[in-house]
């Protein structure tokens, strides 16, 4: 089996165990689910839920799942992917407030031991912390911003001020 079939089979098989402890009337619709994709570029999180809003009816929702993933152990990747669920069980735009927390609990009452954020040395993973490729300095406060995509604010970055402390913003790297 590989991966992209191991990690679907995981998916469908949580979503079941989580249809038998919450019901199906808080699941969402499978029709509306459009399947999982391993993204090679996701670097700071595990998996995630990517919600896109429709005009009619409830949101499409797909899962990007990490190569990191694949290096947790069972327990770990189960509860990884009871968070995921949530998130599409969540109305659209919830993260991770209220109705998040609502259905985790439930969960962790369930044998699962899902929580709203998890740092990789918790996991047993060497964190992928690369050298950011770009670094912005607040010339007021002194405060660096970093970021790995070219964007408008590291092309133009005299054009921008640190909200914080409305001084000027200078590229370093």
């Amino acid at each position: 089996m590989n991966n992209i079939d191991f990690v679907s089979t995981l998916f469908m098989d949580i979503y079941d165990e989580i249809t038998e402890i919450i019901g199906s009337d808080h699941m969402p619709e499978l029709f509306d689910y459009e399947g999982v994709v391993i993204n090679q570029r996701l670097k700071r999180a595990l998996a995630r839920c990517i919600q896109r809003p429709m005009t009619y009816g409830p949101p499409t929702y797909r899962f990007d799942v990490s190569p990191l993933f694949f290096k947790l152990d069972y327990e770990n990747q189960r509860n990884v992917v009871a968070h995921e669920w949530i998130h599409a069980m969540c109305r659209y735009g919830e993260r991770h407030r209220a109705q998040f927390k609502y259905y985790m609990n439930i969960l962790n009452k369930h044998g699962f031991n899902v929580s709203v954020t998890e740092s990789y040395s918790n996991l047993g993973l060497e964190s992928p912390n690369e050298e950011p490729k770009y670094i912005l300095k607040c010339i007021k406060c002194g405060r660096q911003f970093t970021r790995n995509r070219m964007c408008d604010v590291i092309k133009y970055s005299n054009r921008y001020q640190h909200t914080g402390c409305g001084g000027s913003l200078q590229r370093v790297k």
